[in-house]
């Protein structure tokens, strides 16, 4: 049964917020803001941007008004073999490329899960959650993992970014739309069993998704010469070398030595099981699947591998707890409670990762690259580097506490060398599928 508020709930509500009225705290947020009112500045104190371990991973890139962090955090991960095994200072590669044929690839798969779902009801959960979801930047580890084994790579000056690629709504927007008109198509044509047409529908829909992202982003490269000089001003050529001919020479990384490890704790959720996420976009063909393990695993193996000279790609929510400047103010830092908003407010929002979870409170919103960490009695601290910029954090990089990877970090993308026998083990089991609106 509906309440609704009263004069006398009003003056109840009043009557509270003048006993506990804080005077300061009203001022400060008035002032200043409640971000900047909240700051624990102790706490940024205790989080020096010194590090034990630490690799060199290149400049900072910018993935600018889009949302290809996976893309770039992939890239970062994989640049540190190419400039130790190349003796290079750095390299820039085009993530305009990979974010052509990834377009494609999701509206490839798009198309595919509406004709498989066509005969549903649009109010079913599950073909509903499909359709809405036509277009979108965000995606996995396994999405880049993908792309790249199948298109490769290529320098930037070869491909560079477009307008479009560095702000991708445009032309998001006008994917979407193209590619809900085709789904509506395919489910008239089922509906009035005009089946054999539905194949050319599809082959339709996607020669203009082909013609939108080519006029939006230009036709990629299927060969180019390839020139950059290394740290001894040497001179390193390759002429007329296809995305995949680079990529096999100049990244001595294999993929698919890479694998997914989760933290998603709470119910259902068991460590060392395989979990496949289906009916998501992002799949482009294949599955996307992760082990779950415990939060102390990954953190092992994160130090293992930063110990090893690998970088660790990993997915976090990178908006809770964090405080990072876009402007050059040398500010980057997630730390956990870093914005005590419940001193300030005088209430109590304390929740657990589960909890945050369960009320979608908290999820994994962006990836970036572990470069660095320090285990001292002071505690533990990593390095990470985002694709922010130059002017985003700390000259482009961020100081994670180890309470905040514990509570905001979910994934990491380590190598299989790197695993133990039980999560091995668990890479080879039948996975529980999980649902794209299950965690």
């Amino acid at each position: 049964m509906d309440r609704e508020i009263t004069k006398d709930m009003l003056k109840e509500f009043k009557e509270n917020y003048d006993k506990n009225f804080s005077k300061m705290s009203q001022n400060a947020v008035a002032s200043v803001g409640i971000m900047d009112a909240s700051i624990n500045y102790e706490l940024v104190n205790k989080n020096p941007n010194v590090f034990s371990k630490e690799l060199k991973i290149g400049k900072i890139t910018n993935q600018k008004q889009s949302g290809r962090c996976w893309m770039f955090a992939g890239l970062n991960t994989l640049k540190v073999s190419v400039l130790k095994n190349f003796n290079l200072q750095d390299i820039k590669f085009s993530h305009n490329y990979l974010y052509f044929f990834d377009k494609l690839e999701r509206a490839n798969q798009y198309l595919d899960d509406v004709i498989e779902l066509k005969d549903r009801d649009l109010d079913d959960r599950l073909n509903r959650n499909v359709v809405f979801y036509a277009a979108d930047d965000g995606a996995w580890w396994t999405t880049f993992q993908r792309l790249v084994s199948k298109y490769g790579i290529v320098p930037e000056y070869a491909y560079p970014d477009s307008k479009n690629v560095s702000r991708t709504n445009d032309l998001i927007d006008n994917l979407d739309k193209r590619l809900k008109i085709a789904a509506k198509d395919i489910r008239d044509a089922f509906k009035d069993g005009r089946e054999s047409e539905i194949e050319c529908i599809k082959e339709k829909a996607m020669k203009d998704v082909y013609r939108i992202t080519a006029i939006s982003l230009g036709v990629p490269p299927k060969r180019f010469d390839l020139c950059v000089k290394d740290k001894d001003n040497k001179l390193i050529e390759r002429r007329n070398i296809s995305p995949i001919e680079f990529y096999n020479e100049f990244f001595k990384e294999d993929v698919s030595e890479y694998v997914e490890l989760g933290n998603y704790p709470g119910k259902n959720k068991e460590e060392n099981v395989l979990y496949e996420r289906v009916f998501i976009q992002q799949r482009i063909g294949g599955s996307l699947r992760y082990v779950n393990v415990s939060i102390a695993r990954m953190k092992e193996i994160v130090m293992s591998m930063i110990d090893a000279g690998e970088p660790v790609w990993f997915a976090c929510d990178v908006g809770k707890d964090s405080l990072i400047s876009r402007d050059g103010l040398d500010t980057g830092f997630m730390l956990y409670n870093i914005l005590d908003r419940d001193s300030l407010f005088g209430v109590d929002t304390k929740t657990n990762k589960v909890q945050r979870m369960i009320t979608r409170e908290s999820e994994a919103t962006h990836a970036m690259v572990i470069v660095g960490y320090d285990n001292s009695s002071k505690g533990l601290r990593f390095k990470v580097q985002n694709s922010w910029g130059e002017k985003a954090g700390l000259a482009g990089y961020l100081v994670m506490d180890e309470a905040w990877f514990d509570n905001y970090a979910y994934e990491i993308i380590p190598k299989k060398s790197f695993l133990n026998k039980e999560e091995l083990a668990a890479l080879n089991m039948e996975p529980v599928k999980l649902l794209p609106w299950e965690l």
